[in-house]
Order: C-alpha cells, then sequence, then structure tokens
C-alpha cells in the first residue's frame, strides 16, 4: 500500500505535534517542581534510629548501632569508604559527609557526649586503641553515634559483634 504525500505530511504533523504536547507537559511539571536542596540533604520518611534504653544486662549488638561518618581530611571519599566498612562489620550506615572546616582529626575521633555510653564503646572496639572521644555539643552531626575521620584514617578494626551493657544507658537504636 502506497501512502501519498498528502497523508504522510499529515501524519507527520501530528505525531511531531504530540510529542511537542508531551514535551511541554513535561517541561512544565518541571518548572514548577520544588527546587533540590543545595546542601545535597534528602528528606527521610523516617528517622533512621530510635532513642531506646538499654538496661543492664542486655545484649547490644552492631546491627543495633547507627554509625555517621564524617571526613575531616582532603582525601577524597574517606567517610563513603569508612561507612561502608562499618556495614561491612554490621554496622547500621547513618549519614556521611564532610566534617565542619573547624574539625582538626588527624587519625580519627567519636564525637559523643558519653564515652562509657555501650553503642559508643562498641564502635571504639572497631576503631583501635587510644581513640579520642570529644563530647559533642549542641546538636550532633547525624544519627548515631558520630565518628570523623582524618587523612591517616586506614580502615575499620575487626571487633566483637556484640557486648553485654553494664550499666542503663539510652542508645539510638536502628530502625
Amino acid at each position: 500500500m502506497q501512502i501519498g504525500p498528502r497523508l504522510r505530511t499529515a501524519t507527520t504533523l501530528v505525531v511531531l505535534s504530540i510529542l511537542m504536547l508531551l514535551g511541554l507537559v513535561w517541561g512544565w511539571s518541571q518548572l514548577i517542581a520544588p527546587l533540590p536542596s543545595l546542601t545535597g540533604d534528602t528528606p527521610t520518611p523516617e528517622a533512621v534510629c530510635t532513642v531506646t534504653t538499654l538496661t543492664k544486662g542486655t545484649k547490644l549488638r552492631a546491627s543495633d548501632v547507627t554509625v555517621s561518618v564524617y571526613n575531616a581530611g582532603v582525601t577524597d571519599g574517606l567517610a563513603n569508604r569508612t561507612i561502608k566498612q562499618f556495614g561491612a562489620r554490621g554496622f547500621s550506615p547513618g549519614d556521611s559527609g564532610n566534617a565542619p572546616a573547624t574539625a582538626k582529626v588527624d587519625r580519627v575521633q567519636v564525637w559523643a557526649p558519653d564515652r562509657a555510653n555501650p553503642a559508643v564503646q562498641l564502635v571504639l572496639r572497631h576503631l583501635g586503641p587510644g581513640v579520642k572521644v570529644t563530647a559533642s555539643t549542641g546538636e550532633p552531626l547525624g544519627p548515631g553515634i558520630v565518628v570523623v575521620v582524618g587523612d591517616d584514617f586506614t580502615r575499620v578494626l575487626k571487633g566483637p559483634q556484640a557486648i553485654n551493657v553494664r550499666a542503663d544507658a539510652e542508645v539510638c537504636v536502628a530502625n
């Protein structure tokens, strides 16, 4: 069957008109959509962890502990690699990104209000001896236990998958 030039022209115009209308609808929807955040933060529908009181004698597992990691050095991707290493050790991932410019960390620090907290203790056992715990002031940088890494940090170590809680404590337990 042979299509005449007039029918071919009409068909082409109809198809192009439909494509143009679809493009206009999509363009309008993109124009009126909310702007993305400049910080790269995306809102989450639910919290990453819930503050829970653990009683003496209970067991705290790595999977119950949320860890957020921030890079205080200049090594690209260090926080992201570190949070993946914590995930490989069984911890629940929190946030990651760059630490505030005022952070001066050569190897690694934990920013938490209480060194004796069982979640802090479990994280410390995966970071090795001599890790400084700095009392955080104000709003925490991220959910759970905040770990700040510097350029001299190499890796998350193998450690226990759980510890016994020695005294009642509040812990941000992963959801």
